[in-house]
């Protein structure tokens, strides 16, 4: 399996850098990441953080751009970058500040943070 998602991953990024403007392809690399340990590999949450950036390059709406933001906040969760995922959380929360799973995360991260220090 591990390596059936290596392949799949070095495809998927190929085809995301070859169209940068496909938002469809952005979004599948970008997703790809949270399969890594379903499928028995380590995931690179480096890679997976510029992946959402580039998303949203490619994104035009709101929401699109909301969302990216969300989940390249939760690739920085599991990569243990909390300042890196309060960014993400907080820029979120500037998009949909009704948004109570935004609110909730950049609470959670706040409170990790300061229990850290």
């Amino acid at each position: 399996m591990e390596k059936l998602y290596t392949e799949a991953m070095a495809l998927s990024k190929r085809a995301a850098e070859n169209a940068p403007d496909d938002a469809q392809l952005a979004r599948d690399y970008a997703m790809n990441f949270f399969m890594a340990d379903t499928m028995g590999a380590v995931p690179d949450w480096k890679s997976a953080a510029k992946a959402w950036q580039a998303l949203r390059k490619a994104v035009k709406k709101d929401d699109e751009i909301f969302n990216a933001w969300l989940n390249e906040g939760r690739v920085y969760l599991r990569a243990k970058d909390l300042p890196k995922a309060e960014k993400c959380f907080d820029e979120a929360a500037k998009i949909r500040p009704q948004s109570k799973l935004a609110k909730d995360l950049l609470d959670d991260v706040r409170k990790d943070r300061k229990r850290r220090k």
